[in-house]
């Protein structure tokens, strides 16, 4: 103990060395501590976390500790393997960038120090760190500006190209439609126009959307007058067709009439006729009798009360037939048959006595 005290202090040369040397073996804990939690030595050693290993063999706090392993992950981002070790302090600030990042601002934090004549440490990497989030927090609101001022565009593009395919004529092809928009779209002043063009056609669509409701509204109002004209149409066409139907059935019911009075006139002409033949028997019979009394009388020259009785009889019988024919004949029968002898008559002829005693005669 006495003897250490007794060494004389180092030199300048001396002192660089040692540092130097301790620097190294700090770059070498910090490495193999680095592989020790990746590749998870502290469980094979028998610790529940890489933590609890820091802290009982090193004596390390969980925040000390995992600093030393994240200025081994980003010394391995910016340096090769050899170079000379970097503080953990100047490689601290790192951590707050992304590791695409990393190695470029490290690189921008040397040039600094070379160009201001400094030593690079931590403060200068803190300021060139927080002027990179600075720019990139500037940079992402930009972005996220953009972005938004993207989607607006893309909307008005929507909107001006829907309202130019909506005002071209028809036959216009879109696709030119879409390029003659893109074209606006590519200066201000033209955007401007364009915007008036969607304002233009927002006010055209407002009212050809209440021409349209007009025009339904009308439409609705065409369809149900039609409906009624229809349904009045449809009425009087049935109400012509019951009419006529009317008509029909009265005709009928007036032939149904006239065909009963025609079939009761029948049933009185047959009556009638029937009569006619009970007067046509007795006359065939009372000839009957006069051909046998004339036989007699031929016979015996003289005339037998029988036969002058029977040709009184036969007398009375004809007149009687003759009466009855006259008035059926006047009524318009059409023909009587009087033994196998057709006797027409109508309204207009005059079939009386007469006719009748004619064809006694003969």
């Amino acid at each position: 103990m006495n003897e250490l005290q007794q060494l004389p202090d180092m030199t300048l040369e001396e002192a660089q060395a040692k540092h130097a040397q301790l620097k190294s073996l700090e770059s070498v804990m910090r490495s193999s501590l680095l592989e020790m939690r990746d590749r998870k030595g502290w469980l094979v050693l028998g610790y529940a976390s890489f933590s609890e290993y820091g802290e009982t063999e090193w004596g390390f706090s969980q925040a000390y500790l995992y600093r030393l392993a994240k200025a081994a992950e980003v010394q391995k981002i910016i340096s090769p393997i050899g170079e000379n070790e970097i503080p953990e302090s100047t490689l601290r600030p790192l951590s707050k960038v992304d590791d695409a990042d990393k190695k470029a601002l490290y690189e921008e934090a040397v040039e600094r120090a070379l160009a201001e004549g400094k030593k690079l440490g931590a403060k200068m990497m803190e300021e060139v760190v927080a002027e990179h989030l600075a720019k990139s927090s500037q940079m992402q609101k930009r972005i996220d500006f953009l972005e938004l001022d993207k989607e607006a565009t893309t909307k008005q593009n929507d909107e001006l190209r829907n309202a130019l395919a909506y005002q071209v004529d028809s036959k216009v092809d879109e696709k030119l439609a879409i390029e003659r928009a893109t074209l606006i779209l590519e200066n201000s002043n033209a955007l401007q126009n364009a915007q008036k063009l969607i304002d233009d056609a927002q006010d055209t669509i407002e009212r050809l959307q209440q021409e349209s409701a007009e025009q339904l509204e009308r439409f609705k109002k065409e369809k149900d007058k039609a409906i009624k004209d229809g349904i009045s149409l449809e009425i009087n066409k049935r109400e012509t067709e019951i009419r006529q139907l009317d008509y029909q059935v009265e005709s009928l019911q007036k032939q149904a009439a006239e065909l009963r009075a025609a079939r009761d006139l029948l049933d009185t002409e047959n009556g009638t006729i029937k009569q006619h033949q009970e007067s046509i028997k007795d006359i065939n019979s009372a000839i009957q009798t006069i051909k046998s009394a004339l036989y007699l009388a031929d016979e015996s020259g003289n005339t037998p009360v029988e036969l002058i009785q029977a040709w009184n009889a036969l007398s009375l019988a004809m007149a009687e037939l003759a009466n009855q024919l006259s008035l059926f004949c006047n009524r318009g029968v059409g023909s009587v048959v009087i033994n196998g002898n057709l006797l027409s008559a109508d309204t207009n002829d005059d079939f009386g006595v007469d006719t009748f005693n004619n064809w006694g005669n003969a």
